[in-house]
């Protein structure tokens, strides 16, 4: 007893760490404080926020992620981020959104050469194109991913699940040679794995194809068998699926009184006070196997109970529907505003920009200008010292020519001298004759 409620405790105290792990996530995304995303957490952080319906946080979270990675496309991690908010949008219903995102991260992947990355994100698509009801595109992107997961990865359990999406596809086109080939192809990966309820589900498929194929001793020998390993293996739910379905076959062969013992036993594993699709179709098959047996009471009380269920499911899928669309409002809000800042960002951006180009052009002109009268200045420069030369050169030459003058006179002065009688001698000679007189 001791070891229960400490294995009960250590529940408790894991949920609330979970739990305080959440809360705190959640005020960090809404502060902005969340910085370091590249984990391999983020599609578990996803998954927690919208187990929890916080739709919104998980949009804020996505969107601190883009903003990171956007600009970082050769990162590993930005694939991720676009696979997970593909995630985002399938959860809430919204497949195209879904399938943006996922072609994204494929195109990434497929750049980055990661065949595991990008087979998971064909399977999702898949799924998408699938609640679409576009089959020939969800079969597209299951065969691809198959050949890329055969040819490069190799993994028998990612083979198995695609070979019994292919199989489910081929079912609902009523290609049933080729949904049961799919479908064995399932299982053989199934009963080497010995995965028991997954082989027991591919039993059940097989023998949903062998029921339209209208064989139906193959198809109840299916169904036994799969009933068998889910009486083994299954919940209460798989077991009362597999008589549901054991009886469905005998009402298809007219034998309602052996397909009501199947029923009644179908029906004491069921909880009747929960309306589902489970208790709805026991109710659809009790009231079509009295009408058959021409039992009108019972099966006017079985046909009143169907119809009480089935307007239960479907008030609770308009409500949930109502809600979805709520969800969708709200996303759609988020992703408004927060185009409504880029788009007040981008105009900040652009102002700027056209800012910078002003302050750039000024600078350019001030910078030319100034080489401009730079050029101007040198340039005077260069001709005041041109002239400053000459002028030299020329006062130069006329000092030499100065002084070959003055040397030609001088030298013509001493000629001069050296032919003239001096004054002296003429004077004294002029003495001397006036004497002898």
């Amino acid at each position: 007893m001791r070891t229960l409620y400490v294995f009960l405790f250590l529940i408790t105290f894991t949920l609330q760490a979970q739990e305080d792990a959440i809360r705190s996530l959640v005020k960090q995304i809404n502060a902005g404080t969340l910085r370091d995303h590249k984990y391999k957490r983020c599609n578990r952080i996803v998954d927690s926020l919208l187990e929890k319906n916080d739709f919104s946080t998980c949009y804020k979270f996505l969107q601190s992620l883009h903003k990171e990675y956007d600009a970082l496309p050769n990162d590993s991690f930005t694939p991720d981020v676009y696979y997970a908010h593909g995630d985002f949008y399938f959860a809430s219903s919204n497949y195209n959104q879904a399938l943006d995102q996922l072609l994204i991260s494929d195109k990434i992947y497929k750049q980055q050469k990661r065949p595991k990355g990008s087979c998971r994100v064909l399977t999702n698509m898949g799924n998408c194109y699938y609640f679409l009801s576009n089959y020939d595109r969800a079969l597209t992107c299951y065969n691809e991913a198959l050949s890329i997961n055969l040819q490069l990865i190799k993994d028998e359990e990612i083979s198995s699940n695609l070979y019994n999406n292919i199989g489910i596809i081929y079912a609902i086109r009523r290609n049933f040679p080729m949904a049961r080939n799919f479908f064995s192809r399932a299982m053989l990966v199934y009963l080497k794995k010995a995965d028991s309820l997954s082989v027991g589900q591919a039993y059940n498929n097989f023998a949903s194809v062998m029921k339209e194929l209208g064989q139906y001793d193959s198809a109840f020998y299916y169904f036994s068998l799969a009933r068998h390993l889910k009486e083994k293996f299954g919940t209460k739910s798989d077991i009362s699926d597999s008589y549901s379905n054991m009886a469905g076959i005998y009402l298809k062969k007219k034998d309602p009184a052996t397909a009501l013992s199947y029923l009644q036993k179908s029906l004491t594993l069921l909880d009747t006070s929960l309306y589902n699709n489970d208790l709805s179709q026991i109710y659809q098959q009790f009231f079509e196997t009295y009408d058959m047996m021409k039992n009108t009471p019972m099966a006017y009380r079985y046909y009143r109970m169907w119809r009480t269920v089935g307007d239960t499911i479907d008030a609770h899928n308009k409500s949930g529907e109502l809600m979805q669309k709520e969800i969708t409002i709200e996303v759609s809000k988020a992703h408004l505003a927060d185009s409504l800042a880029t788009v007040e960002e981008k105009k900040i951006q652009t102002l700027e920009l056209q800012q910078q180009k002003k302050q750039n052009s000024f600078l350019i002109f001030s910078l030319v200008a100034a080489a401009g009268i730079a050029a101007l200045l040198y340039n005077r420069f260069r001709v005041t010292r041109k002239q400053k030369h000459i002028i030299a050169d020329q006062k130069h030459l006329v000092e030499l020519k100065q002084k070959e003058m003055l040397d030609s006179i001088h030298y013509a002065k001493r000629i001069q001298q050296s032919l003239m009688t001096s004054e002296k001698y003429i004077e004294r000679t002029l003495k001397e004759i006036r004497n002898k007189k």
